[in-house]
C-alpha cells in the first residue's frame, strides 16, 4: 500500500495568498477523436471549468491544450509547458477530464500521477476517473486508494492506442458504404448537418454559385469565361469562402481567385446531384443528401465537357508528358500561376504564359511566356552546381551513418529490456512491494537510454536526408521518375521575369558540412 502523506502539509504548500489552489486544466485532442464530441476540446474545457466552480478551493487559471496530439508521445509542446511551468513554482493543480487526456502510457503515466506531482506538491485530478491526489492517492468517487485502478486503466488505454487505427478505418469505411458523409469540410455549396455531422445540407449562399456555375456551363458559356465572370463580380473562391466562414487551419489559398480546375472540378462533381463518392476505391451511394443540380443537367454537362476536350484547338496527336512543374511557374508581373500549354499543330515542346487576363480582364498583366524547356534548363544548371559543390562531403556520411546505426540497434535493445524492468518495478511499487527509490532508480535508467537513442536517432535522421537528398539530385540529371520528385519536394516556386529571367526557389535544400 502506498504510504500516505499528510494532507495538512500538502495544502501548507500548495495554498496561494488567498487560501485557493493555483489550478489548470491539461486538454489533449488526437487526430481520431475529432469528430466525437464527448472528448471535444470546448466539450473538455466544460467539463474541467464545471468542477473547478463546484470546488471553492480551486482557482482555474489557465487551460495547456495539445491538438492533434498522440496520447503515446509525451513529448508535446503545451504539455512540456504545463511541466516546466509546474517546476516555476506557477502550478499547483492540474485538472483533466479523464486520465486517457493525460496519456496513454502506463509507465509515463504512473511516473507523472505518483511521483512527478507529488514532488512537486501538486495536486492532480482526473475528474471522469475519480481520481484526487489531495491526500496521496484519494479516489473522489470511493475515498480509498486506488493504485490499482490508475495502473488498469493505463494499461487498458495503451492497448486502446495499438487498436484505434484499425477501428477507425473499419468505422469509416462502414460510413461510407451507409451514405454517410466522412471527409472533414463539406463541399462548396454545403455545409454539415448541425444534427449529423455525416449529412450534408445546402449553404444558402455558396449554394447558389454552384448553381449559376452549371447554368453557365449548361448556356455552352466556356470555363475560361465562367471563371472570368466569377472573378470580376469578386465572388469568393471555395477555400476563400469557407475561410469567411470561420475554417481555422494553414490551408493554401493561392491569390484567392478562380481558376479553370477549380470550375471544373464543381462542374464534374457528382456530389451536386445528391450522390457521395468516397475512399480510395470510389463507393457510390446515391441520393443521400439534397442536391443542387438536377440529374439530368449534370449529365448534359458532362456531354458539353466531353464535347469541348474533343474538339480543343489544343488538342494533338502526339502524347502530353505529365506537367512535373504544375503549380510552381509564377508570373513575375502579377504573381499568378501561369498555365502550361502545348505548341501549335503537332509540335512537341510546350511554353508556359500567364492568363490573368482572361481570368481578370485585359491589361491586368503584360503577360509572361517562357519555354517549359527553358526552365528545365535553368533547373539542371542549379541542380550540377549543387552536386558539385557538396560531392566531398558527401563521401564521408555512409561510414558515419553506419556506425549511428549499430548503436542505435544496440540501444533500442537496452531499451526493451530496460522497459520491462521499470513495467515491473511500477507494479511492485504500486502494489507495496518495492519502494519508491526502487522504481525511481529504474526508470531514470530507462529515461536515460531513450534520451541517449533520441539524440542518436536525431543524428541518424540527419545523414540520412543529407544522403538520400544528395543522391536524389545526382540521379535526377539521368532519370525522369527521379527529376520528377526532386521538383515536386525541393522547389517551391520558379518565377518568370522579364527578359525570360528564371528564378528558382528551393526548400529545405540541405547545407553541407565538410
Amino acid at each position: 500500500m502506498l504510504a500516505r502523506k499528510s494532507r495538512k502539509n500538502l495544502i501548507e504548500n500548495q495554498t496561494v495568498e488567498n487560501g485557493l489552489l493555483r489550478a489548470v486544466g491539461y486538454i489533449r485532442l488526437s487526430v481520431n477523436k475529432a469528430d466525437q464530441p464527448s472528448d471535444s476540446i470546448e466539450n473538455q474545457k466544460k467539463i474541467i471549468v464545471g468542477y473547478s466552480e463546484t470546488n471553492f478551493d480551486l482557482q482555474l487559471e489557465k487551460f495547456y491544450i495539445d491538438d492533434n496530439a498522440s496520447g503515446r508521445d509525451f513529448n508535446r509542446p503545451a504539455f512540456n509547458e504545463m511541466i516546466e511551468d509546474i517546476r516555476v513554482g506557477k502550478i499547483n493543480c492540474v485538472i483533466v477530464k479523464d486520465l486517457s487526456r493525460l496519456g496513454r502510457s502506463l509507465i509515463d503515466v504512473g511516473y507523472y500521477v505518483q511521483m512527478f506531482f507529488p514532488s512537486q506538491k501538486v495536486r492532480f485530478i482526473s475528474i471522469a476517473n475519480g481520481i484526487d491526489t489531495l491526500d496521496g492517492m484519494t479516489n473522489i468517487t470511493f475515498g480509498k486508494l486506488p493504485g490499482d485502478q490508475i495502473s488498469l486503466t493505463s494499461l487498458m488505454d495503451e492497448q486502446y492506442t495499438i487498436d484505434i487505427s484499425k477501428k477507425t478505418q473499419s468505422v469509416l469505411k462502414n460510413y461510407i458504404e451507409e451514405g454517410k458523409y466522412v471527409a472533414p469540410r463539406a463541399p462548396y455549396g454545403y455545409r454539415k448537418s448541425d444534427s449529423d455531422c455525416h449529412t450534408l445540407i445546402p449553404d444558402a449562399e455558396s449554394a447558389i454559385v454552384v448553381k449559376d456555375i452549371f447554368s453557365m456551363a449548361l448556356s455552352r458559356i466556356s470555363i475560361n469565361e465562367i471563371v472570368r465572370r466569377l472573378n470580376t463580380t469578386e465572388t469568393l473562391n471555395p477555400i476563400s469562402y469557407a475561410v469567411s466562414q470561420g475554417l481555422k487551419g494553414n490551408y493554401n489559398r493561392g491569390n484567392g481567385l478562380w481558376n479553370s480546375r477549380t470550375v471544373k472540378d464543381i462542374l464534374i462533381n457528382r456530389t451536386y446531384v445528391g450522390d457521395l463518392e468516397q475512399g480510395h476505391d470510389k463507393y457510390i451511394v446515391q441520393n443521400t443528401h439534397e442536391p443542387l443540380v438536377p440529374r439530368e443537367i449534370f449529365d448534359t454537362v458532362q456531354q458539353l465537357i466531353a464535347e469541348n476536350a474533343a474538339t480543343s484547338p489544343n488538342k494533338t496527336n502526339v502524347p502530353r508528358e505529365d506537367n512535373l512543374l504544375r503549380g510552381k511557374v509564377i508570373c513575375g508581373c502579377c504573381g499568378s500561376k501561369m498555365q502550361r500549354r502545348k505548341g501549335s499543330g503537332n509540335a512537341n515542346w510546350n511554353f508556359f504564359t500567364c492568363i490573368s487576363n482572361n481570368r481578370l480582364g485585359a491589361g491586368h498583366c503584360t503577360g509572361m511566356y517562357i519555354r517549359e524547356s527553358d526552365i528545365m534548363d535553368a533547373i539542371f544548371r542549379e541542380v550540377k552546381s549543387y552536386i558539385n559543390d557538396n560531392e566531398a562531403a558527401f563521401i564521408t556520411y555512409v561510414d558515419r551513418k553506419a556506425v549511428l546505426e549499430a548503436n542505435e540497434k544496440q540501444l533500442a535493445r537496452q531499451i526493451n529490456e530496460q522497459h520491462e524492468v521499470s513495467r515491473s518495478r511500477y507494479e511492485n511499487f504500486i502494489t507495496g512491494i518495492a519502494d519508491k527509490d526502487d522504481y525511481t532508480l529504474e526508470r531514470n535508467k530507462h529515461e536515460m537510454l531513450r534520451s541517449e537513442l533520441q539524440n542518436i536517432n536525431n543524428q541518424v535522421k540527419g545523414l540520412h536526408g543529407k544522403h538520400e537528398q544528395y543522391l536524389l539530385f545526382s540521379n535526377a540529371l539521368n532519370h525522369k521518375e527521379k527529376i520528377s520528385q526532386l521538383i515536386a519536394h525541393y522547389i517551391l516556386n520558379v518565377s518568370v521575369l522579364a527578359n525570360g529571367q528564371i528564378n528558382v526557389e528551393w526548400r529545405d535544400r540541405l547545407i553541407v558540412e565538410a
